[in-house]
């Protein structure tokens, strides 16, 4: 008897659970387009070079730049990497990376 009514409460419980999940993502999904969207802005270019080689300083060094030219400390600069490119090796054995992104705030 024990088992049964446990194994009942337990399926009920879960099927509880996937009708409260399904209405939690509805209504998420439902209100998402209903936010207010941030206006459009134009994509500016920047560039970030390190000359030890290491992609993450050039690319902190653009960003950097990005975040500055937004002005103020809490606009959230939005960026993509448009381009890598490196020299490496010669007569003075240049290690260079150099990061280009597009971003806008």
């Amino acid at each position: 008897m024990i088992g049964r009514d446990f194994g009942r409460r337990l399926g009920f419980c879960l099927i509880c659970a996937v009708i409260g999940v399904a209405i939690i993502a509805s209504l998420l999904v439902g209100s998402a387009g209903s936010w207010p969207q941030a206006a459009p802005t134009e994509q500016r270019v920047f560039v970030g070079i390190n000359q030890q080689g290491d992609f993450q300083k050039a690319l902190n060094d653009a960003l950097a730049k990005a975040q500055d030219a937004a002005g103020c400390c809490d606009h959230l600069v939005t960026y993509r990497v448009t381009d890598i490119q490196g020299q490496v090796g010669g007569i003075a054995g240049r290690n260079q990376i150099t990061v280009t992104i597009s971003a806008s705030w």
